[in-house]
């Protein structure tokens, strides 16, 4: 029963008394009940995790996930953030932004950009949390001019609840074109 893998999962992070499912589809109707030992941080970081419940993988046998967001962008302004990820059937693909599930860790094994004849240099700068982004909750930088780049070797990895985004610049603007994506997998905890 869903309520009870919720209870389950979210008692690791905070002392709960119990879950109320309402709408399984939407996790806004979802709600808890804390325990009065409970502290606001706890309490913070029980809600955050509620929100990034995915009842589709609840009960299954927890396992390594594909997990990819990718796709092009034709600039009509300088900086894009969140761009629209492509949807091909392609497994483990996700939208931006990005809210790690409770019982998974992302980790994240590689991010690129490309360009070709373009201008200038054309920028992926992954990043963390509520918005602004500001350099402190930016993930090492990707760009490119004319060609392609990759990060490797640089491999974060988001606990539960970690809200991803992406922010795409270009200082040639709206010339340009390019690919990008962001990949990993989620490990289960």
């Amino acid at each position: 029963m869903l309520a009870d893998e919720v209870h389950k999962q979210l008692a690791k992070i905070a002392p709960i008394d119990g879950v109320s499912i309402g709408n399984r589809e939407d996790r806004t109707t979802w709600s808890l009940s804390f325990k009065d030992t409970a502290t606001d941080t706890q309490k913070a970081e029980a809600m955050r995790a509620l929100l990034a419940f995915d009842p589709a993988i609840a009960g299954e046998e927890k396992t390594d996930l594909p997990w990819v967001v990718y796709g092009q962008e034709a600039f009509a302004v300088s900086v894009v953030d969140d761009p629209i990820c492509n949807h091909n059937g392609v497994i483990g693909e996700a939208d931006l932004p990005y809210t790690v599930p409770v019982g998974y860790d992302l980790c994240i094994t590689s991010y690129g950009v490309e360009a070709y004849d373009v201008v200038g240099t054309v920028v992926l700068v992954p990043w963390l949390g509520m918005g602004p982004p500001t350099n402190a909750k930016c993930l090492h930088s990707c760009g490119c001019g004319s060609g392609s780049n990759e990060v490797k070797g640089f491999n974060p990895i988001l606990p539960t609840g970690t809200i991803l985004h992406a922010r795409l610049m270009s200082g040639e603007a709206p010339r340009q074109v390019c690919g990008w994506y962001i990949r990993g997998y989620l490990k289960a905890k």
